[in-house]
């Protein structure tokens, strides 16, 4: 078996001609869905386990329209870690191992779960408009799946913008309440959604989701404050028409966000709207200044912003 391994870098680029002396065989196989019926369009990675990072190099394929696929090959008496994934997106990305060679390979994708939310508007938190009608107010959701072996014990972002309007439901109720997250694999997650306005709020709870179930959750969306301030020199003065960037993190989300460059009116002063309730402080940056982070207190107002220019 003989594979050819560049590295990307720097030119002259170097190449690789790496000799595998085992002998090596193809291995073949099905996917099929929960009632046994043929899955086509899934992709499949072998890659072999315990081996060096720039060691062998495992095989791909996908599977055509009886759900059949032949991973070419691979080393016999390795073993090897399988990924299925639905390039549809209707199924649950599978895992599982093998070694060749072996019995041809039944590989089974699970049907998903869902989560159908509610969303409670409190004062202040204005509705999202249907989706198609105007661009209006957009809701978002991240979920995070429990997973001991993540740091903090929840994964990072697994589903974020996915929720879809419910055409099974009435038209009027899918469109101002209630939105469907599917794709989900079976797990614990909290939920979170945040709309374009700055309002926001999580699931109450952990939320259980099975193997093509629907779990129902309810989010309270709470009202965020506008974020605003002013950018001084280090003398205090104020600097209109400068350009700079403001971002804030949501570690609990795993993400952040970033808005601009925009810039500063005649008196220094800029505003980026409602921000959602969980950000406690923004970093306001520009270039070839030294960045600044800053907390939002009550208010959301940042005060006087003075940035120091950075070394040379």
């Amino acid at each position: 078996m003989i594979r050819w391994l560049a590295r990307q870098g720097p030119l002259p680029a170097s190449v690789r001609l790496e000799v595998d002396l085992r002998p090596a065989t193809d291995v073949r196989g099905v996917v099929r869905d929960a009632r046994g019926a043929p899955l086509p369009r899934v992709r499949l990675w072998a890659s072999a386990r315990d081996a060096p990072a720039d060691g062998l190099l495992g095989a791909e394929a996908d599977t055509d329209d009886q759900g059949r696929f032949v991973l070419e090959l691979l080393a016999i008496g390795q073993e090897y870690e399988l990924v299925a994934r639905d390039l549809v997106g209707a199924h649950v990305e599978t895992r599982t191992t093998f070694v060749p060679p072996g019995p041809d390979l039944d590989v089974r994708l699970a049907d998903p779960g869902s989560i159908r939310v509610t969303l409670l508007h409190a004062e202040g938190a204005e509705p999202e408009r249907p989706m198609g009608r105007d661009l209006g107010e957009v809701v978002s959701f991240v979920a995070r799946r429990a997973d001991p072996g993540a740091p903090g014990g929840w994964t990072p972002s697994v589903q974020a913008q996915l929720a879809r309007w419910d055409d099974r439901r009435p038209r009027q109720a899918a469109r101002e309440r209630e939105r469907l997250i599917v794709g989900l694999a079976p797990g614990t997650y909290r939920l979170h959604a945040s709309s374009s306005s700055g309002s926001s709020g999580w699931a109450s709870g952990d939320l259980v989701v099975r193997i093509g179930e629907e779990t129902a959750a309810s989010i309270q969306l709470v009202a965020g404050k506008p974020v605003r301030g002013r950018l001084v020199d280090p003398a205090g003065s104020p600097l209109p028409g400068v350009e700079l960037e403001v971002r804030y993190d949501l570690p609990e989300l795993a993400t952040w966000c970033e808005f601009g460059p925009f810039a500063t009116d005649g008196g220094g002063r800029f505003s980026i709207g409602r921000q959602i309730p969980e950000v406690q402080e923004v970093t306001v940056r520009r270039d070839g200044f030294e960045p600044r982070r800053v907390k939002l207190g009550e208010t959301g107002d940042l005060g006087d912003v003075a940035l120091t220019p950075s070394p040379r």
